[in-house]
């Protein structure tokens, strides 16, 4: 069912960086200035990478390359950034190099993680996993955890517009894609109706007037769905993601549908 687009709002409102080659920095004024983070694009070392990205925040780690695998690349297109690990897990990256040859990798994590089985990763990280894995699949490498995924990269592989771009993630906007929030967002609101807004509501209603209780029981989801998205629009009591969980607010919603429900009691049988 399509939700209603005032309930696709988001707590989250920062400019992204998708399809951007400078991006504005907001003070404390509200006006903006532009600052290259790397100079000579396409040009900056390893070494000096390494530096931009641990001056960043960024841990910086080694894992051996005798672990790695080949990453799908096109026929007679072999080259070091199409190479590299499908993922590390986290016993594979160490502090300092312990076997050689050994490659610099950089613990991206702060910024962009995958679902987190105890629900503590945010949505802006989980959006910034999710597109920056699908703009640049060569380039990024996952450390698995026991309980999530994690951005994670060999710098070698790193382009400097790539690098540039998670430095201004890290330091100045922490979204990559707006987009792709709002569409994480709407998706995890559109689910909670599953999840356990239809429990709740079916209790609260009746908590409040126990007869309109079993009228909704005896609804099919398609309708109870149906009269909820109405109550909603009617009552305009559009719901919030704070980045961690979807929060509705009942109170408004379970007098529209208990009305509802009590003039339909009252229609001939």
């Amino acid at each position: 069912m399509r939700i209603p687009r005032r309930a696709q709002k988001s707590c989250t409102r920062v400019v992204g960086h998708k399809a951007r080659r400078r991006y504005p920095v907001c003070t404390s004024q509200g006006t903006h200035r532009a600052r290259e983070i790397t100079e000579g694009r396409g040009k900056v070392k390893l070494q000096d990478k390494i530096k931009i990205l641990k001056s960043a925040g960024f841990p910086i780690r080694f894992v051996e390359r005798s672990e790695w695998a080949p990453y799908p690349a096109p026929v007679g297109t072999m080259t070091v950034r199409e190479t590299h690990p499908r993922y590390v897990s986290y016993s594979d990256v160490h502090e300092r190099p312990t076997q050689f040859p050994c490659r610099a990798f950089a613990d991206l994590g702060s910024i962009a993680r995958g679902e987190d089985t105890a629900g503590q990763t945010s949505t802006v990280d989980r959006s910034n996993y999710r597109s920056l894995r699908r703009d640049f699949p060569e380039m990024f490498t996952d450390t698995s955890y026991a309980n999530v995924d994690s951005l994670g990269a060999f710098i070698g592989n790193l382009s400097d517009d790539v690098t540039e771009t998670l430095v201004s993630l890290r330091t100045e906007y922490p979204l990559y894609d707006e987009s792709d929030l709002s569409e994480l967002e709407s998706e995890e609101i559109s689910d909670s109706w599953d999840a356990y807004v239809s429990w709740d509501l079916a209790s609260e209603i009746r908590k409040a007037m126990s007869d309109e209780g079993d009228s909704w029981d005896a609804m099919s989801d398609d309708a109870q769905r149906a009269m909820f998205w109405d109550a909603v629009e009617a009552t305009e009591s559009y719901p919030e993601h704070d980045g961690l969980d979807v929060r509705w607010e009942y109170d408004a919603i379970v007098t529209e549908i208990a009305e509802k429900l009590g003039v339909f009691l009252m229609l001939p049988a």
